[in-house]
């Protein structure tokens, strides 16, 4: 029997207030172009109410009333959403989203239940199970569901333009690889007829040399010892008179190159390599591919080499700077699921705390602290993520006006204030008072000069010096934010401001951020008509220099910015030592575990660790991997086999929780790798079954 309407004979779709058919208006989109939307409901009249709500030019509604017919939808066509009501005759909404789940072609198709139950955490808990994304409750309010319904159409919309793109760029690189085949087989047709044709002029040494002159390639003339008889005019140009090519090859390349060219003189067969050779006229090295061929007389013995060499240097740049794309995207990748996994230790810790503590006031603000804080860190990141996609797509819109840079630099200190004192770094201002008025965004360019204080403070160790200056230079604001913190790599420099680019990463990601800050103000500044450039400082340290065109009209007083809204426990006590140097994620797992019968302590780099667990002897070591000043494995490995440790169960926590990651931790000794946020039930029953029910003592009392 149903009961999700129990104030009503028949079954409906109530709707909350301010339900109605306010649907858009416009023309359809085209049929292969709407979003798909299937609806269940053995309610004809739920189905209408719910067409009714969902009406829009960009959806396509296909109604089913009963599983049946869903299935049948299901094999027709593809849907970017599913709403699905719990209740039904034939066969419930779970059982209908399980089968849909078991299918590849349906599973990754986004469930939303409509129920007329309570939340109930065993309800919700058996949908989710199911590949739920939400549950909304009966009455629904049509607004809502509409908001929900546009983040999924959104994000097929997305997905589909994404693999449109995708099949484009395919299309395109297998034309490009025909080309090159196609570039290929010219090439080594021409080789050939080079060749051909240079056993041929033997005997006509002006007939080869004009040929040779004609020839887009370095073209040269070796005796059968390997001295250079001739080159040709661009080889001349290129290596100088008399030359032999192998002597400016590149030191790196000449010890393989020589042996190469050892090798084909030996065996009196063809040269072919790769390598860099000095342009004398400049000293630049370029890529060559170089290929030699034995010219032989009649008897078939070798008198004299002949050699070409094709400069390949702006294709093999283009290869490497996209093998350099790849691997800051990958690092990206990295870096972005070790950054959202910390916080998101610490909300769910905080969570569990706030629930665990109904009557004590203190933990609960404690815990809704943490959770602020850490939300706030994952907006940050969401924003500068959205900032980069808006500029790439060129959507962002700038509200340009009469700017003063003063209010703006006092503006963007202000908000760093906090950072500063925390790393405990002295921020020195130099700002005129006037003189800096110029057409911009006042918000936007308070974002550039906070986003570059903030990279000087997350790159300055603590007690740093950090210089905020502003002067005026040729009718422009020359704006320099200056730092002693570690400096720039000079290899890096001319990538700094390159979408994911960060300075050499260690495993701690003691910094943090997602390498996306520089490219969002190298864009912003770019938009105003102005400069940003990067240099290493005078006495180490980094440099960033911001220059913006004046204003040649009266300023007007800048528009201040909008105001920022502010399990059961253990039969005994145990001793556990929490190693993280994410010091929220740390506090909030040692006050769970704390009310479960632990005894806790906690230490937040591997030195202090390794202390820590000398002097506390813990029976459990929670080991964060990526820790400052040596890691998680070398923590365990000092510690595994001391008298302090004997017996210890050793648990890896960690933001790192790829299949390598887990197989290098088992490796390094660890009994368990949790992943970051740790599973508190799955933590607990760890130390559990280690410690006691597989203990010496319960061994020997079985």
């Amino acid at each position: 029997m149903k009961h999700d309407f129990p104030e009503s004979g028949e079954k409906q779709l109530p709707l909350a207030a301010g339900s109605g058919p306010d649907s858009p208006t416009g023309a359809r989109a085209p049929e292969d172009e709407a979003i798909r939307i299937l609806i269940v409901d053995d309610e004809p009249r739920n189905l209408t109410a719910l067409e009714t709500v969902l009406d829009d030019p960009g959806y396509r509604l296909v109604r089913a009333v009963s599983a049946s017919e869903a299935l049948l939808a299901l094999v027709a066509e593809d849907f970017a959403l599913l709403i699905l009501d719990v209740q039904m005759p034939d066969m419930n909404g779970f059982e209908l989203a399980l089968m849909i789940k078991q299918r590849k072609r349906s599973a990754s198709i986004p469930i939303i239940f409509l129920t007329a139950y309570s939340s109930e955490d065993q309800h919700m808990q058996e949908g989710y199970s199911t590949g739920a994304v939400d549950f909304l409750h009966k009455p629904i309010s049509p607004a809502i569901l509409r908001s929900k319904v546009s983040v999924f159409a959104e994000l097929h919309r997305r997905t589909r333009e994404s693999a449109q793109a995708n099949r484009i760029l395919m299309r395109e690189v297998a034309e490009r690889r025909r080309a090159q085949e196609d570039l290929r087989e010219l090439n080594e047709q021409l080789e050939r007829r080079v060749s051909a044709r240079t056993a041929e002029l033997t005997v006509s040494e002006a007939r080869f040399r004009a040929l040779a002159e004609e020839m887009p390639h370095l073209v040269w003339e070796m005796d059968a010892e390997g001295r250079t008889t001739y080159q040709n005019s661009r080889s001349a140009a290129y290596n100088g008179p008399a030359e032999h090519w192998i002597h400016s090859v590149h030191p790196e390349d000449a010890p393989r190159t020589a042996a190469a060219w050892a090798q084909a003189l030996a065996s009196e067969r063809e040269c072919d390599l790769y390598c860099r050779q000095r342009r004398i006229s400049d000293g630049e090295y370029r890529w060559f591919h170089v290929k030699a061929a034995p010219a032989r007389n009649p008897a078939g013995a070798i008198i004299r080499w002949v050699g070409t060499s094709t400069d390949i240097h702006e294709q093999r740049k283009a290869e490497e700077a996209l093998r350099m794309a790849d691997r800051r995207k990958d690092e990206f990748l990295a870096m972005l699921g070790h950054e959202l996994r910390n916080p998101l230790a610490a909300i769910r810790h905080a969570v569990r705390i706030h629930a665990d503590t109904p009557g004590d006031e203190a933990t609960r603000v404690w815990a809704n602290e943490v959770i602020d804080r850490q939300s706030t860190q994952l907006t940050r990141m969401v924003d500068d993520l959205l900032d980069v996609e808006r500029i790439n797509r060129g959507r962002i819109e700038l509200r340009f006006g009469f700017v003063r840079l003063e209010s703006v630099l006092s503006a963007a200190v202000t908000a760093v204030t906090p950072l500063m004192e925390l790393r405990r770094h002295r921020l020195t201002a130099e700002v005129p008072d006037t003189g800096l008025s110029i057409h911009g965004d006042a918000d936007r360019l308070e974002q550039v000069f906070v986003n570059l204080l903030t990279n000087a403070a997350k790159y300055t160790p603590e007690g740093g010096q950090i210089r905020l200056s502003a002067r005026v230079e040729n009718k422009e604001a020359v704006v320099s934010v200056a730092d002693n913190g570690v400096g720039i790599e000079p290899d890096l420099l001319p990538y700094v401001f390159d979408l994911f680019t960060q300075a050499t990463t260690s495993l701690d990601r003691a910094q943090g951020g997602l390498g996306i800050g520089l490219t969002v103000v190298k864009s912003l500044v770019d938009m105003h008509g102005g400069s940003v450039a990067a240099s290493g400082g005078d006495g180490g340290g980094s440099v960033f220099t911001v220059v913006l065109p004046l204003t040649a009209s009266a300023p007007v007083p800048a528009v201040p910015p909008p105001p920022r809204p502010e399990s059961t426990s253990l039969p005994r006590r145990v001793r556990v030592l929490i190693v993280d140097d994410h010091v929220d994620a740390a506090r909030t797992l040692a006050r769970l575990l704390s009310r479960r019968n632990c005894e806790v302590h906690l230490a937040h780099d591997g030195p202090a660790g390794v202390a820590a667990a000398r002097e506390f002897h813990p029976e459990v070591l929670l080991l964060d991997l990526g820790l400052p000043g040596f890691d998680g494995y070398e923590v365990a490995r000092q510690l595994r086999n001391e008298p302090c440790c004997a017996g210890a169960l050793f648990i890896a926590i960690s933001g790192y929780a790829q299949e390598s990651d887990r197989h290098r931790s088992a490796e390094a000794g660890f009994e368990y790798h949790c992943a970051k946020p740790v599973d508190f039930a799955t933590l607990l029953t760890a130390i559990r079954t280690r410690l006691f029910l597989n203990s010496p003592e319960q061994a020997a009392a079985s």
